[in-house]
């Protein structure tokens, strides 16, 4: 919403995503991790959003479009919620192949 200009600023699309977290994993007593969405569907779902936004971003570069540049650089704000339930290993096998 925020790249096509509907919404004013990406507050909605980061408490959209706030509010996703727990369809990734659930909590029990003491804030404690019952069950959780195994680490590769959410490596999945980071690894297709990026390359996704990348294409954005090299498009808004070529064109030389400055301000959707700025805006679509917010959108990493959107993924960094997403990122609650994977473990550390997990974190970093979605950047070391």
């Amino acid at each position: 919403m925020l790249l096509e200009d509907i919404a004013p600023d990406e507050t909605h699309a980061v408490s959209l995503a706030k509010s996703l977290v727990p369809c990734l994993m659930m909590r029990g007593a003491h804030l404690a991790i019952v069950r959780k969405l195994e680490g590769q569907h959410i490596i999945a779902v980071h690894t297709h959003l990026l390359s996704w936004i990348a294409k954005r971003l090299g498009a808004y570069e070529s064109n030389k479009n400055q301000r959707k540049k700025e805006i679509a650089i917010l959108f990493f704000k959107v993924l960094q919620p997403l990122l609650a339930p994977l473990d550390n290993r997990d974190a970093l096998a979605m950047y070391i192949p």
